[in-house]
C-alpha cells in the first residue's frame, strides 16, 4: 500500500521498518520522531532537547503552492493555516506546519541541491507583523523536483532487485539529510531533516501543476493529535 502516493518519495519511506513518515511538526522534533518510530528517548537525548529551547526559532514553516491569485484568500500575518473573509475553513490543514525553522534554512537546501548560493532560492513576497511569505526561485524548485523523482527512481530500482530494506534510496536520504543538517545550522534540538526533505515532492508536484511554491514563516499554531493505544497514561519510561 502507498502511502500519501502524491507525495512520491513517501511511498518509499513508508516500507522502511521504523521510519516514521507523520510529519514532526512540533517543538521536540528528535524526541518525536524516536518515540513515533519505537525508540525510547535516553535520558541525554531528553537533556539535549531540553537545553536547546533557547536557540529553537519562534516561527514555523509552512511550504505550499498554490494558483498565484489564489494567495488573496491569505493573510500573510497569520498564514495559509488560519480561514480569513468569514471562511469556516482554512485552505490548508495546521499539521502542515513543518516546525521552528528560519527561512535561511530552508534557502540551505538549495546550496546543497545545487552548489549555488542560497541567495538563488527565496524571494521576499509580503512581509506582516512579523510573518513572511516567499516565492521558491524557479531554479529552487526544478532542483527540488528533480531530486524527489531521483530518490522515486533509486526506491523503484530497489524494489525492483528484491532490496527491502531500500538501501539505495536510504542512503541518498542520509546524504541529504546529513548534508542539510550541516549547511542549514538547526537549532540543536534537530535530530534530523528527512521529515523536512519531504517537500521536495511538494515542489514536484507544483511543477507538475504549473504552480509556484510558497514558504511561509509565521507564529505556529497549536495542533491536536488524536492517539490510541493501550496500557497506561501517560506513558511510563
Amino acid at each position: 500500500m502507498r502511502l500519501l502516493a502524491s507525495f512520491a518519495v513517501m511511498r518509499h519511506v513508508q516500507l522502511i521498518p521504523g521510519f516514521c513518515v507523520q510529519a514532526a511538526s512540533r517543538a521536540t522534533m528528535g524526541t518525536v520522531f524516536r518515540r513515533r518510530s519505537g525508540h525510547r528517548p535516553s535520558d541525554s537525548e531528553n537533556a539535549i532537547n531540553t537545553d536547546a529551547a533557547d536557540d529553537m526559532p519562534t516561527q514555523t514553516a509552512v511550504i505550499f503552492s498554490v494558483p498565484e491569485k489564489r494567495l488573496s484568500a491569505m493573510d500573510v500575518a497569520t498564514g495559509r493555516c488560519v480561514p480569513v473573509g468569514g471562511r469556516k475553513h482554512a485552505l490548508v490543514s495546521v499539521h502542515n506546519q513543518e516546525g521552528p525553522e528560519r527561512p535561511d534554512q530552508m534557502a540551505a537546501l538549495y546550496s546543497v541541491l545545487t552548489g549555488g548560493s542560497s541567495d538563488e532560492a527565496l524571494h521576499l513576497v509580503g512581509e506582516k507583523d512579523g510573518s513572511r511569505l516567499y516565492l521558491c526561485s524557479d531554479a529552487f524548485v526544478n532542483a527540488m523536483a528533480d531530486t524527489n523523482q531521483l530518490l522515486v527512481r533509486l526506491g523503484d530500482a530497489d524494489k525492483a532487485r528484491g532490496d527491502r530494506l531500500l538501501s539505495s534510496f536510504v542512503a541518498k536520504m542520509a546524504e541529504l539529510d546529513a548534508a542539510w543538517m550541516t549547511a542549514g545550522s538547526w537549532h540543536s534540538a534537530m535530530v534530523s531533516t528527512r521529515n523536512r526533505l519531504m517537500r521536495m515532492g511538494k515542489a514536484r508536484i507544483a511543477r507538475e501543476k504549473g504552480q509556484p511554491l510558497y514558504c511561509w514563516y509565521g507564529p505556529q499554531l497549536r495542533e491536536y493529535i488524536v492517539v490510541h493505544g493501550r496500557g497506561p497514561y501517560p506513558p511510563q519510561r
